[in-house]
């Protein structure tokens, strides 16, 4: 094998040298150079003899030379190795940036003659690395200053923090570094009650990867903030989990801001009821007005005719009756507003009650008005009182043909089977925590001029009407009625389209029978005769009810409340064959006063009598003999006081 001579040795380093896109240079001690490779050449559009004999100054600009260049080269003709980074504009390519090494070259008494310069582009490497830092600046300043707090925790129990960002400084006091690395350091400052939801959601983080709550933390100065925490949970290549990272946000003003619109919406809905109130005395007081000018009337014309002329008398006085029921019926209906209504509960079948009142429907509207039925003939029965769900009907018939007016409609009344969920009741009137399940449901839609929902939200308030001479009460009483029966209403309105009233009852619903009706229509049996212990903080009622009882035959004794009932029942217990007890007194109420009765004699007869109705009645105590509604006529009251004293004791409610 033949030995390569010098020459070629020079030409394969020669190559080797400007195949290279580095500049690969030789600079003597006069800062010339000796040497130059043609990259070199390229970037500065010359020939290597134009190069060669010229100064570094001269090539890159004497600026540069003397703030950098020049001290590496004297660095390096001292014989130490020495690395400089530099930029330069370049004609063809534009500003560029290099690193270049000088490496002393020695002679072979070795001796530094020369410096090799090999300086290699790093614009790429730069500019990466200033988007690295502007990038690193920019996740600093949003760590830093913006309203959320970044944190992470270890992936295992105890969870200790090993990154807070700076930012948590400026808005709880706390240095972020003492919050790492330790046990607990984060926790201790949250809300007692609050821990467990922390511990809670990080145990679940396993399972969802991911979880947000909201708990309170206490800041370095004792104020309390309500913080929102968001995690998610980071898993290496394997699966495993490496790490939680997360967020805290302060919503102390959200929170703040939340029980503020709570605290104003109470308000309103508070303002709204006594709204509501004033316009309901309002219109009650205007109501009996008018009835107890009627009764002050015809009693005072009957006062005045009582001795010279009876028959005119007689007549003043049945008025003063009439318009004492009249005051009766509207309080019946502001009972059942109340959903205190007096029932008569019983199995009946909403299909044959619409068949049988289709006739009295039909002549209560206009011939402009079509009635429709689509009535399910298999209907089960339902618990309530005909009575009551008739007038339902008839209420929301005649207020159907009232929204058609003078043009054609069509008023169509649907009954059927539904089943009935949450949702659905929640979105009804009075949804009261209905159970679930199957409901009868009864529908009256027409095809009038519909409601706005300014009119929607108020068609239930007593005393709300948009006819001109409407009192108001009867879609009020629509709801106490559907209240009592345990049912629930939905309305659904579009105005220009017409509206839909559905009524939902539950198939099995407790029954009641009304006592105040029973013995109505028997014939009349001759009373007991015996004593009375009547009960009745009014003394009105009190003076009328003994007279009343006094003209039956019956001797009365008297009690202003409860504990004067009990004094009096302890002295003529004996002779007393029933009580008759209003339930709200003063001092003793009647369900108190029942008790202490039935202590002193467990087969004491006792009738209640009160404004409500016979459900409250029974609601209120146990043991009664029997109830009676005020205000009630003599013949009830006779009749049910026949009963209750013919009835063996054993027999008593």
């Amino acid at each position: 094998m033949q030995h390569t001579t010098a020459r070629e040795a020079l030409n394969l380093y020669t190559y080797i040298v400007n195949a290279s896109d580095d500049f690969m240079n030789i600079i003597d001690s006069n800062y010339c150079y000796v040497a130059v490779s043609d990259p070199l050449c390229q970037a500065f559009q010359c020939s290597r003899e134009s190069l060669i004999g010229k100064s570094v100054g001269d090539i890159w600009g004497h600026e540069l030379f003397d703030n950098g260049i020049r001290s590496r080269l004297d660095q390096c003709l001292a014989g130490k190795p020495v690395e400089h980074e530099f930029e330069f504009c370049f004609p063809d390519t534009g500003l560029r940036w290099y690193s270049s090494r000088f490496i002393p070259y020695r002679d072979l008494q070795g001796c530094v003659t020369h410096a090799v310069v090999i300086s290699h582009d790093i614009t790429n490497r730069v500019n990466s690395r200033q988007a690295l830092k502007m990038s690193k600046d920019r996740l600093e300043f949003l760590l830093h200053s913006a309203p959320v707090i970044i944190y992470s925790r270890e992936a295992e129990q105890p969870w200790s923090l090993n990154f807070v960002s700076q930012n948590i400084r400026q808005q709880f006091g706390y240095d972020e570094n003492s919050l790492l690395g330790k046990v607990n350091t984060w926790e201790k400052h949250l809300h007692p009650d609050d821990c467990a939801l922390l511990t809670d959601a990080l145990h679940t983080l396993y399972e969802q990867g991911q979880n947000k709550l909201e708990y309170r933390l206490q800041d370095d100065r004792g104020v309390w903030h309500w913080l929102c925490d968001e995690m998610v949970l980071i898993k290496d290549a394997q699966g495993k989990p490496s790490e939680i990272v997360g967020y805290w946000v302060d919503i102390s003003e959200r929170i703040e801001a939340e029980q503020e619109r709570k605290k104003l919406q109470a308000q309103i809905e508070h303002n709204q009821r006594l709204e509501s109130l004033g316009v309901m005395a309002s219109g009650i007081a205007h109501d009996f007005n008018n009835i107890l000018a009627a009764i002050m009337g015809n009693a005072s014309m009957a006062t005045m005719d009582l001795r010279n002329n009876p028959e005119s008398a007689e007549k003043y006085i049945e008025r003063v009756m009439l318009s004492s029921e009249k005051a009766a019926e509207l309080c019946k209906q502001m009972l059942a507003y109340a959903g205190k209504g007096s029932f008569d509960i019983r199995p009946i079948n909403l299909t044959n009650m619409v068949y049988e009142t289709h006739r009295l429907l039909e002549v209560s509207i206009p011939k402009n008005v079509s009635l429709k039925l689509d009535l399910d003939k298999n209907l089960p029965s339902v618990d309530a009182d005909i009575s009551q769900m008739q007038q339902i009907v008839m209420n929301l018939v005649i207020n159907g043909s009232d929204a058609i007016a003078e043009s054609q409609g069509t008023i169509r009344i649907q009954t059927g089977v539904m089943q009935v969920d949450r949702e659905y009741l929640s979105s009804t009137y009075l949804d009261d925590n209905l159970p679930e399940g199957r409901y009868i449901y009864l529908d009256v839609a027409d095809s009038g001029c519909g409601m706005n929902k300014q009119t929607l939200t108020s068609i239930f308030e007593p005393f709300f009407t948009t006819k001109p001479t409407g009192r108001g009460l009867g879609m009020s009483a629509v709801l106490g009625i559907i209240r009592s029966h345990r049912g629930a209403i939905k309305v659904e309105s579009k105005v220009g389209v017409g509206t839909t009233f559905r009524i939902v009852l539950p198939l099995n619903m407790d029954a009641h029978t009304d006592q105040t009706d029973e013995g109505m229509g028997n014939k009349e049996k001759p009373l007991a005769l015996g004593t009375v212990l009547l009960v009745d903080d009014d003394p009105d009622v009190l003076y009328a009810e003994s007279q009343t009882l006094e003209n039956m035959g019956f001797q009365v004794l008297t009690a202003v409340d409860g504990k004067d009932a009990i004094e009096v029942y302890r002295q003529h217990g004996k002779k007393i064959a029933v009580v008759l007890l209003d339930i709200s007194m003063p001092n003793m109420g009647g369900k108190a006063c029942l008790a202490e009765l039935k202590r002193i004699n467990h087969q004491v007869k006792v009738i209640f009598s009160s404004c409500y109705n016979e459900a409250d009645a029974a609601e209120c105590a146990s043991g009664l003999s029997g109830f009676i509604q005020k205000p009630y006529r003599i013949e009830a009251l006779k009749n049910l006081l026949e009963k209750v004293i013919s009835t063996d004791t054993h027999d008593s409610k």
